[in-house]
């Protein structure tokens, strides 16, 4: 009987087994990039017979590709045929004898009709007709949102589209002047979605770098889905990012030892090295002016980034601290903070804060966004959280909005006026607890989306999702606005959160090309732990069943995913003829307050990367001092 028990408890020696290898987004891409290659220079294709691929890496179901050579250099007019008047969606191809011309902008669960023109440049116009061809497509994945209202001046929006990045949950999508889905990816790329100099867009990441939305990085993609390069961040991506006019990156990132999202890194665009890196808690201090949600780990949580070429300056929003900043790149000094300097040193702000030279009652708080406008005005998206930075004073949801506003800036002076606002008239329906962006058009001509409505059959509430603690359905609501010249020009409801909204213009022809892709930047080495551990005689050394341990290893890092206790200590440890490595698995919430994009859900995920390590170890898990063997390795390259 004792043998028998032992034998189920853990004593026996089960044979070992490799950790199971988990294929990425990144290494399909791959394979699908050789065999798209290989059958375009295997056949013989022409304008009148192309070869045909729809979603030709596997990740944007609306597009496919159309391959051919011709003996001269040429330029065609592809049109897919729209549903409405004026809805065909028509653009020139690049003149060129080996032609792989992107078809995007195909309606979902539809037969689809493309044809195929010689461009004449005589006309400037569709010349001689090649091909016509059908393209049945599948109907919308389950994660994409369907609009629940689109009011829009056709004739102001014309053939443009509206991309939504989504917050927790659903897939990136665009949607045209009739609400019709036209473009979406089947990944959860993630916070920021800009286009490039070059014409590709630039895209969060989808792979999780650490609770509660960081992300390893960004991807440079075209409307194909097809990744170009890889921007590996050694502490994390969140929130936003923005191409210079050198095309180098400023990225918002931030995993310091003590605080988090409160770092910004230049990296290069040609190299991905670190250029340079602004640490903000360096610039001012970390606990006066905080905010309701502010802590000492999560004091300023940035969550937006632009830059002015012509000061060389660049502005962050902290959300925290209710503030705007501004910091000179080239020296990397301070140049003012703009919002309510309640709370803040007199001395500080004498020397730091502009001055409202306006007669507006109100300032903003929880700010998620902040661009640049004209010159060195500033177009800031007020989430309005609490309106006060005084606890005793706080107002209700009910009597809250959301709103952006448009402050003329005058730095010689060291002074900001309000000039325009937009949202307040809308009150509590308009109001983002958490969410939103803006972009400035021109003078009047501003896009405001309030991203992170919510709400219960009770009214609405002052906290993201994550953080309701009730039991009422949830209501989640977004609009996008437009507004020119005083006028509503746009207006896009969705009955879901979004982080932001993009408007693109799909006519602007984007050639692809079957190019290696490029990872540039690195991971940070995962921190070993040093020091002496408490342990413990464990007599079941087989790892316990309630912990429901799971390893996967991808092709640059582990995976470690189980279920813990919050007051457990948990290390993983590698163990080869080397010796031992061993890394501490946090299983405490992350002291980041507002968890934008993902939920608690209780489990531990942790990722160790290959950086750094080489070879193949065993691996074992050890749990308040009681050391377990998985049974299971890993090799790293």
């Amino acid at each position: 009987m004792l043998l028998s028990l032992l034998f189920v408890y853990g004593l026996q020696e089960p044979d070992q087994t490799e950790v199971p290898i988990q294929t990425t987004t990144l290494d399909h891409q791959l394979i699908l990039q050789d065999d798209l290659r290989t059958r375009f220079e295997e056949g013989e294709y022409s304008a009148i017979s192309p070869l045909l691929v729809q979603n030709p890496f596997a990740i944007s179901p609306l597009t496919a590709v159309l391959l051919f050579t011709t003996e001269t250099e040429e330029a065609f007019v592809l049109t897919i045929d729209g549903k409405g008047e004026q809805a065909d969606l028509v653009y020139i191809t690049d003149s060129a004898t080996e032609h792989m011309i992107p078809v995007y902008g195909l309606y979902p669960d539809y037969v689809n009709t493309v044809r195929l023109h010689k461009y004449d440049e005589i006309i400037g116009d569709k010349g001689e007709a090649m091909t016509t061809i059908s393209i049945q497509t599948d109907p919308l994945a389950e994660g994409v949102k369907q609009p629940e209202s689109i009011n829009v001046n056709k004739e102001y929006f014309g053939q443009d589209w509206m991309v939504l990045t989504p917050a927790e949950g659903s897939l990136p999508a665009a949607y045209d002047s009739d609400g019709n889905v036209r473009w979406y990816l089947t990944i959860a790329t993630s916070f920021v979605f800009e286009e490039l100099e070059n014409g590709h867009f630039l895209v969060g990441s989808d792979r999780s770098a650490g609770a509660p939305y960081y992300r390893t990085g960004l991807y440079e993609i075209d409307y194909l889905g097809q990744i170009y390069t890889i921007f590996e961040v050694p502490g994390g991506f969140h929130h936003d990012a923005v191409e210079l006019p050198d095309g180098n990156l400023l990225i918002l990132s931030g995993q310091n030892e003590e605080t988090v999202d409160d770092v910004v890194i230049e990296m290069s665009r040609s190299t991905g090295a670190i250029v340079n890196t602004w640490d903000l808690s360096e610039l001012m201090a970390t606990s006066q002016g905080r905010a309701e949600m502010g802590t000492d780990t999560d004091w300023f949580h940035a969550t937006s980034i632009d830059y002015n070429p012509l000061s060389d300056h660049f502005i962050v929003s902290g959300r925290h601290q209710d503030i705007i900043l501004n910091i000179d790149r080239a020296s990397g000094e301070l140049q003012y903070l703009l919002g309510n300097p309640t709370n803040w040193n007199s001395i500080f702000v004498n020397a730091t804060f502009l001055v409202r030279t306006d007669t507006s009652p109100t300032w903003f708080y929880a700010p998620y966004d902040a661009v640049f406008a004209s010159g060195g005005d500033i177009l800031v998206f007020d989430n309005g959280n609490n309106r006060s930075k005084n606890p005793s004073t706080y107002i209700s949801a009910n009597d809250n909005f959301s709103r952006a506003i448009l402050y003329d800036v005058n730095l010689d002076m060291k002074r900001a006026t309000q000039l325009d606002t937009y949202g307040q008239a809308r009150s509590f329906a308009f109001y983002s607890p958490y969410l939103s962006n803006v972009r400035y058009y021109g003078s009047g001509h501003y896009l405001i989306h309030s991203g992170g409505i919510t709400a219960t059959a009770s009214g609405p509430l002052n906290v993201p999702p994550v953080l309701y603690d009730g039991t009422e359905e949830l209501l989640k609501t977004s609009i996008t606005v437009e507004m020119d010249g005083g006028v509503k020009r746009y207006e896009l409801k969705m009955n879901d959160h979004f982080v932001r909204a993009t408007r693109i213009d799909p006519t602007q022809y984007q050639s692809i090309a079957l190019t290696n892709r490029r990872t540039l930047g690195s991971q940070a080495i995962t921190p070993l732990v040093t020091e002496p551990i408490e342990t413990s005689i464990t007599v079941f050394k087989q790892i316990r069943l309630e912990y429901n341990l799971h390893f996967l290893k991808e092709t640059d890092r582990l995976i470690v995913e189980g279920t813990f206790l919050p007051e457990d200590i948990v290390y993983l440890e590698l163990v080869n003829h080397l010796g031992t490595k061993r890394y501490h698995i946090p299983t405490t919430s992350n002291p980041c307050v507002e968890l934008c994009l993902t939920p608690d859900t209780g489990t531990t995920i942790f990722y160790l990367n290959e950086a750094g390590l080489v070879g193949t170890f065993e691996l074992y898990l050890r749990v308040n001092g009681h050391r377990y063997y998985t049974n299971q390795y890993v090799t790293f390259d």
